[in-house]
């Protein structure tokens, strides 16, 4: 009987041991947000110094600088935007028509349906790509990961530290689009580049078209409120001012549908920082996985 009770009392001791453990195992996302945040502002602020007019900040109505991003089971990944391209070559969204015969021509002209298209991706030589920039842009991110990627808490050493840069040869601000927009996603890396990123490019799309179905829903409703009230004043024959339709803002998705975009990504172990400082950005860099396209 005492080996059964001595049997019983170690099988719960190792489960209140495992309980422990897995508690202490658990993401503090509170936290990881935080730290996100923090290097968020310190590249923010690097950046503007290094390259000034060539790296693209937030506003107060527009969406810029560096945004955080946090994939559980990949790591941390922020993204940002310069002025300058980042891949010697470009990737342009060219339209072409869909081949399709005589009755879906002409029915799509009897219903007053457009044409459909497809968007396929060239590759363009950029003849206004720096090496020089690009390399320099490159040993900035490797010393702010070597100088301050430890600090960011709730990381395994397992986990990655990843920085996703969109070069724009003629960033311009357009702020109805910029307004509307919270964060880039990457929608082109190659599969074995980065698989977790990979994964969330369906989700991301799908609240995209969510936030551009409710977009377009809230103006019909504004259209329906002010015809039913163009309505009312003609009914009650009174002569005051009614206000013009606001304009309309553009829809998702916003820059990939007009501006070429050039993507450059430098993804850093975080096992590989340990004991590491900025200084060590060569020897981090030499370490990291860079994509370019």
């Amino acid at each position: 009987m005492k080996v059964y009770m001595i049997l019983i009392i170690a099988i719960l001791g190792i489960g209140l041991v495992t309980g422990v453990v897995s508690a202490q195992d658990q993401i503090d996302y509170t936290k990881m947000v935080e730290d996100l945040k923090v290097m968020c502002r310190i590249v923010d602020e690097t950046m503007d110094e290094t390259f000034e007019n060539d790296y693209v900040k937030g506003g107060f109505f527009r969406r810029g600088g560096c945004q955080h991003l946090y994939l559980k089971g990949y790591g941390a990944v922020f993204l940002l935007d310069v002025r300058f391209p980042v891949a010697a070559k470009e990737m342009r969204i060219v339209k072409t028509e869909k081949k399709t015969n005589l009755w879906e021509k002409y029915e799509r002209e009897v219903r007053h349906q457009t044409q459909p298209e497809e968007a396929v991706w060239v590759a363009n030589k950029n003849e206004s790509y720096s090496k020089e920039k690009v390399d320099k842009l490159k040993k900035q991110l490797a010393y702010l990961v070597g100088e301050y990627g430890s600090r960011i808490g709730q990381l395994t050493l397992d986990d990655t530290i990843s920085f996703v840069v969109f070069g724009y040869p003629d960033y311009s601000v357009d702020f109805e689009t910029d307004f509307l927009v919270e964060m880039h996603v990457v929608e082109h890396v190659d599969v074995d580049a980065m698989p977790h990123a990979r994964k969330t490019i369906e989700g991301a799309r799908e609240k995209i078209k969510e936030l551009n179905e409710k977009h377009q829903a809230l103006i019909e409703k504004a259209e329906q409120i002010l015809e039913e009230k163009r309505k009312l004043e003609k009914d009650k024959r009174l002569r005051t001012h009614i206000l013009p339709t606001p304009p309309m803002p553009p829809n998702f998705p916003h820059r990939f549908d007009r501006k070429s975009a050039t993507t450059l990504i430098l993804t850093f172990k975080r096992s590989q920082l340990e004991g590491k400082k900025g200084t060590d950005w060569e020897t981090l860099l030499e370490a990291a996985e860079v994509v370019e396209y």
